[in-house]
């Protein structure tokens, strides 16, 4: 404030230096604080106007300079208050944050045209990647409950039908534990 209302001379540097505020205000932790910040940025370059030493630029060239000032400080403003209602929506928000790894499947299993497990492969899931190991060559309908056979086996004809190569679906195990698993098919 004092370097450039008092001892800078108009026109050299006229408000440029309170973009230093434009920073603070992007990154503060609260409105209060961004606002509180913006303001008195503000009061410092209108009061810069009136109270600097003798102009050595013309009158427009300090005026535009301190526009921009302001401006950049403003827009700091919106975008600071954008991004702390961002956080605060992500903080609150009870979905639940995905990594890449909960996007890809517990195993990968290839199915035939009677739903006969072909091969497993892949996935994250070992445990179930060695079950699911000893039931290649079996149906589909001896490994799962009778309901999850059903669910799974629509799935995989809706699949078909649309000539999709796979689906994906959850396979809820006997102990209850369910799997995600694509659906290959064959």
């Amino acid at each position: 404030f004092l370097l450039d209302n008092f001892l800078l001379p108009g026109g050299v540097a006229g408000g440029v230096l309170y973009l230093a505020a434009f920073i603070i205000v992007l990154n503060s932790p609260s409105r209060r604080a961004i606002l509180t910040i913006a303001s008195l940025a503000t009061v410092g370059i209108l009061i810069g106007n009136f109270f600097s030493p003798p102009v050595v630029a013309p009158e427009w060239v300090v005026t535009t300079n301190r526009g921009v000032s302001l401006f950049a400080i403003w827009l700091g403003v919106v975008l600071g208050v954008a991004r702390i209602r961002a956080l605060e929506a992500a903080q609150s928000s009870d979905a639940q944050a995905l990594s890449l790894g909960d996007l890809l499947p517990d195993v990968v299993m290839f199915v035939d045209a009677h739903n006969s497990i072909i091969s497993v492969h892949g996935g994250r899931g070992t445990v179930l990647r060695e079950m699911a190991e000893q039931w290649e060559g079996t149906p589909l309908a001896e490994v799962a409950a009778i309901s999850e056979h059903e669910r799974i086996s629509a799935a995989i004809q809706s699949a078909r039908d649309k000539g999709s190569p796979s689906c994906l679906e959850t396979f809820v195990e006997s102990s209850g534990t369910d799997f995600f698993i694509e659906w290959r098919i064959v």
